[in-house]
């Protein structure tokens, strides 16, 4: 049998490097989203409180139109005259939030409240007349500002992510296929439920600081925004529940037996948790083959193989796996995205492993376990 050692080290680490540029952007994306979106309309909201009403003059009027690709979305454009000190301005902002959105109907009822000649008033900056506003109040328009909270939320839970995956690391020079990733070279593979823990909590946190914020600033104003921290409390019980699952089972460990897992053979090892754990119900081992399906902007996976167990757990920090996989199976194939997935579970409890399965020969003790497997 031929076996092709490792010669894509830069491959692996550049999807690192990728993995981290990837998140990077998601993270910077949301935060400069959240500020022009949400932080910095609602600062000129509460700075605007201290601005004097001042008379204006419509000169006019419209919604206006905006077409691409994605549809067609609709502004306000009201054009005002006011004079400060003796001299004149002009303005068209309306609102703080500005940009441009989906739904004329509700942009229409504005423009109609301000025909060409009506008089009305504005409020105008003390320190720079020429900056003013009609509407300086916050309006709902301004809470889209807190989506992007969740690129945020999936931008550091994602850094957090990789920096933790042992399985990225950059792979040793000259391995054979299955020792090309640091845990698999090892033998010991981690789950991941602490960066989902971590991920969850930063999540909850960012939502529950703007949401809260928002609520202080305009509950007077829109009674209904306390829906917000609702959803924020939720999102930080969700995250004490995963915490407290992470405090009470810790980090599973995978210790594999067979090294690889051999198609045709026995892939066997032993699940190490962190403290002694009782399973009424047994813990339920599953092994998968799957492949990565991508089809335009979906991804999907597809499952080519699939075995079930489910084995004591009375009591123990040590639970054995043992599988036969069969001849006819597809082995780990990074460049046509074949992974094998195991996962154990349990009510309250779950731990996945990306493990390696290859086509290679075993040793006589391997060989014995093959066979009381197939028996």
């Amino acid at each position: 049998m031929k076996l092709t050692l490792n010669r894509r080290p830069a491959a692996r680490q550049m999807g690192r490097t990728g993995l981290l540029l990837f998140f990077s952007v998601f993270l910077l994306a949301g935060l400069a989203a959240t500020w022009f979106l949400l932080i910095r309309p609602i600062a000129r909201v509460y700075e605007a409180r201290q601005w004097p009403a001042t008379p204006c003059v419509v000169v006019s009027s419209q919604v206006r139109s905006h077409s691409d690709s994605d549809g067609t979305t609709y502004s306000v454009h009201i054009v005002y005259r006011y004079t400060v000190n003796r001299r004149d301005y002009q303005s068209d902002r309306y609102d703080f939030m500005g940009g441009s959105s989906s739904g004329r109907k509700g942009k229409q009822a504005i423009v109609r409240r301000y025909p060409p000649g009506k008089e009305a008033v504005c409020y105008v900056n003390p320190r720079d007349p020429s900056d003013a506003v009609l509407e300086p109040r916050f309006t709902p328009m301004m809470l889209v500002g807190l989506f992007p909270l969740l690129f945020v939320g999936v931008g550091v839970g994602g850094l957090l992510w990789v920096f933790a995956n042992k399985s990225l690391r950059k792979p040793i020079d000259g391995a054979l296929p299955w020792q090309s990733r640091a845990d698999w070279a090892e033998g010991r593979i981690v789950s991941s439920s602490k960066p989902m823990m971590l991920v969850a909590w930063v999540v909850a946190i960012i939502w529950n600081i703007a949401a809260w914020t928002a609520t202080l600033i305009l509950m007077d104003q829109f009674p209904w925004i306390v829906l917000f921290p609702f959803i924020g409390v939720w999102l930080l019980y969700a995250a004490f529940r995963q915490m407290r699952r992470w405090q009470q089972y810790g980090e599973t460990v995978f210790e594999m037996t067979t090294r690889p897992g051999a198609v045709g053979g026995a892939f066997a090892g032993t699940l190490r948790l962190q403290q002694y754990v009782r399973f009424d119900g047994g813990l339920k081992l599953s092994l998968r083959c799957i492949r990565i399906e991508s089809s335009g902007k979906s991804t999907t996976e597809r499952l080519l193989w699939t075995d079930e167990q489910t084995v004591a757990a009375d009591g123990t920090d040590a639970v054995p796996v043992n599988f036969y996989i069969p001849p006819d199976c597809a082995e780990t194939d990074i460049v046509n995205r074949v992974l094998w997935r195991l996962e154990a579970k349990a009510p309250g409890y779950t731990a996945q492993f990306e493990v390696p399965v290859f086509k290679v020969a075993q040793d006589a003790a391997t060989a014995s376990l093959n066979n009381s497997l197939i028996d």
